[in-house]
């Protein structure tokens, strides 16, 4: 596969680069093998999407040894972060990291069932009302509320009870599929957060990304010199240094994240690395467990 479009590109008079050969065995793989990975001809529409993605930004895909899958801008910034100083066996290994939302990310499970690769799918919790159209709510337990993302609620867990969700055994996020090859699917999703506000213990339930990274790291966010005005990293520090009550404190916290546009959460993820050493964030629990799960997962003595 590898000498045909190398060698059509050369009948041209085209100099082969690696990238260019590497894309057009990636293409000749799509078109030849989607088939057998789908198992019909590319006319629907997940065939589309999942070819039209992957041909755009991760054909590389083919090649990885794992593949974790994102849904915001911010998570694939500091991820790359988090990995290099953190888990150095997994930082040796190729990942494949893929930004995706959630809505579309499980339609890459065929195919990545089809490759047997090892799967992290990072994902938000997205609490959300129980009723009516699914109102965005302030995660919280006993209130009744849902999680919205379709990821966790259809996808991988079938559950959609937030308060089950926030207490599920690690062990049920993991899923085991039948194939030649050792190959699993890992969800890792918010779980809750000690803070310690004003000498006293206090559980933080995230949502998101961006709110659990501050409740995981509220002192360095407290106590952090602005370099840059205006930015939503002072935003969050003006708020940790001002409210009275954590209640006030997760209500504001949880307000001007999701008054952020998805620009400015990219733009969070960069004043992040800017004002912030990245060796000195303490990775969030749920990530830090679906990287250890994935780093153990690969390890070249099992």
């Amino acid at each position: 596969h590898t000498a045909w479009p190398a060698g059509m590109m050369c009948q041209e008079g085209l100099q082969p680069s690696f990238y260019s050969v590497f894309t057009a065995l990636y293409l000749t793989l799509s078109n030849i093998a989607y088939t057998r990975f789908y198992g019909r001809p590319q006319r629907d529409e997940t065939s589309k999407f999942v070819t039209r993605y992957l041909q755009t930004t991760h054909c590389d895909l083919f090649f990885a040894d794992a593949a974790i899958l994102v849904e915001g801008a911010a998570e694939s910034m500091l991820l790359p972060h988090f990995i290099r100083s953190k888990y150095p066996e997994l930082y040796q290994r190729y990942i494949t990291i893929l930004s995706i939302n959630g809505r579309h990310s499980h339609r890459l499970a065929p195919l990545l069932q089809k490759l047997c690769l090892p799967t992290l799918v990072i994902a938000d919790l997205d609490a959300a009302e129980a009723g009516g159209h699914h109102k965005a709510a302030l995660p919280q337990r006993n209130k009744n509320l849902i999680s919205g993302n379709y990821v966790i609620v259809e996808w991988l867990i079938g559950e959609k009870e937030l308060d089950k969700l926030l207490d599920l055994p690690k062990e049920k996020k993991e899923l085991f599929y039948k194939s030649p090859y050792k190959y699993s699917i890992r969800i890792s999703y918010q779980t809750p957060v000690i803070v310690d506000f004003n000498d006293s213990k206090k559980e933080a339930i995230s949502g998101t990304f961006e709110d659990c990274l501050i409740y995981t790291n509220y002192k360095l966010f407290k106590d952090l010199t602005i370099k840059e005005a205006g930015s939503l990293v002072e935003k969050v520090h003006n708020i940790l240094n001002s409210d009275s009550t954590f209640d006030k404190l997760h209500e504001d916290i949880y307000n001007t994240l999701r008054k952020g546009k998805s620009d400015q959460k990219a733009e969070f993820a960069l004043d992040v690395i800017y004002e912030i050493d990245p060796d000195k964030i303490v990775v969030p629990p749920y990530i830090a467990e679906g990287l250890t799960w994935l780093q153990d997962y690969l390890h070249p003595e099992d």
